[in-house]
C-alpha cells in the first residue's frame, strides 16, 4: 500500500493557504500517519507558507501533493514560477519576508527543484518516533477563546 500520494490544485484567492494546508492536514488524518500534534502543526505551517509563496509569486495558482514512503512524509508545493524561494534576512520590523525561515525551522528539511513549467519547493518531514507503539505524544495545546 506504501507509498501513499496524493495532490490537491489550488486557486489563488485569499483562503489559498487556509484551504490547502485544511485539505493537507485531514488527507494525513485519513492516512492515519503515526505522526504526533506537533509535526502535524508544522506540515499545517509549512504548507500554508508554501502555498501563500506560489500564489504570490508563482502565478496565482499551484499543485499541492502530499506523499507518505512509511519513514517521511514530502509536502510538494508546484508553481509555475523559475525564482528560487529566498529565505533573506528580514529586519526585525519586516511585516513579510519570514516564510522560508519558517519553514526551515519546521520541517526536517526543505528544498527546491526547476521544473520545465516553473519549480516544485518541497518540506520533508520525518517520522515522529514518539508516536510507535506504547508512547504517548502530547496533548495538543488549548487556546483559549479571547
Amino acid at each position: 500500500m506504501l507509498p501513499l500520494t496524493n495532490e490537491i490544485d489550488v486557486q489563488g484567492r485569499g483562503d489559498a493557504a487556509r484551504e490547502a494546508r485544511d485539505r493537507v492536514v485531514r488527507m494525513l488524518q485519513d492516512w492515519r500517519l503515526p505522526l504526533s500534534e506537533e509535526i502535524l502543526q508544522a506540515v499545517r505551517l509549512c504548507t500554508s507558507e508554501l502555498v501563500a509563496n506560489a500564489v504570490e509569486h508563482g502565478g496565482g495558482t499551484c499543485r499541492v501533493r502530499a506523499s507518505w514512503t512509511g519513514s517521511h512524509l514530502r509536502v510538494d508545493v508546484i508553481d509555475t514560477s523559475s525564482n528560487a524561494p529566498e529565505t533573506g534576512c528580514p529586519t526585525w520590523d519586516a511585516i513579510r519576508g519570514r516564510g522560508m525561515l519558517l519553514v526551515e525551522s519546521l520541517a526536517t528539511t526543505w528544498g527546491w527543484e526547476p521544473r520545465g513549467d516553473g519549480k516544485t519547493v518541497y518540506a520533508l518531514f520525518a517520522l515522529d518516533t514518539s508516536t510507535g507503539p506504547g508512547a504517548q505524544s502530547a496533548p495538543a495545546p488549548v487556546l483559549a477563546a479571547g
